[in-house]
């Protein structure tokens, strides 16, 4: 497949990518995951602004990458990754509950993405008795710009254009999202929680993607 762009920062790259990655929208979470979680980390890139490093969980080779918000910065990572041989990707985002039933720091998995590896998500949950909610989420960029109406109950600002992309691709990807925001109760995290306070979706990621197939 010919290359597209050289805008991301990985295209660039002359070391290839981890078969197993973790994709996060904000710089600052990627760089604090890579520091509590991988070992041997080494930077890869860093280019306005994102970052990407190589290193290890549990004995298995994990990339760690930033992707910036929105479903075009999300897709043009997705498809350098998978040009530099990515197989499982684990997307570690956030999402807007418009019901009250769905709090703050609840863990939703997304229902869109590849069968195995969700239900491989769901045992590692399990194992760290973290409670998951899987769910159907409507993926829309533009409404908080375009005041459009909300359809569904969970909505995030990627998961469901990059999970269709890789499962075209045959790559296995699992959306595992935090609730930052909740429309219904108007509640919703500092930028700085959003950051640092999404532990149990970070570790459900690392565990994921350190299990076996």
């Amino acid at each position: 497949m010919a290359q597209l762009s050289n805008l991301t920062g990985l295209s660039s790259l002359e070391q290839a990518l981890a078969p197993n990655i973790i994709m996060t929208d904000d710089p600052m979470r990627t760089k604090m995951l890579a520091a509590h979680y991988l070992e041997n980390s080494e930077i890869i890139y860093e280019l306005r602004g994102l970052v990407g490093y190589n290193g290890s969980y549990k004995d298995e080779n994990i990339s760690l990458v930033s992707t910036g918000y929105g479903e075009s910065s999300a897709l043009l990572h997705l498809y350098d990754a998978m040009i530099l041989g990515a197989k499982r990707i684990v997307y570690m985002g956030e999402c807007i509950s418009t019901t009250a039933d769905v709090g703050l720091r609840d863990v939703i998995l997304s229902d869109s993405g590849d069968k195995l590896l969700i239900e491989q998500t769901l045992a590692s949950a399990r194992v760290l008795a973290i409670d998951v909610s899987k769910r159907k989420v409507l993926t829309n960029d533009r409404f908080p710009l375009l005041n459009e109406s909300l359809m569904g109950d969970i909505i995030d600002f990627a998961s469901a254009s990059i999970a269709t992309f890789a499962a075209l691709n045959q790559i296995a990807l699992v959306a595992i999202l935090t609730v930052t925001r909740n429309l219904a109760t108007g509640e919703s995290l500092e930028e700085h929680e959003r950051q640092s306070r999404m532990n149990n979706a970070a570790r459900l990621a690392f565990e994921t993607l350190a299990s076996r197939e």
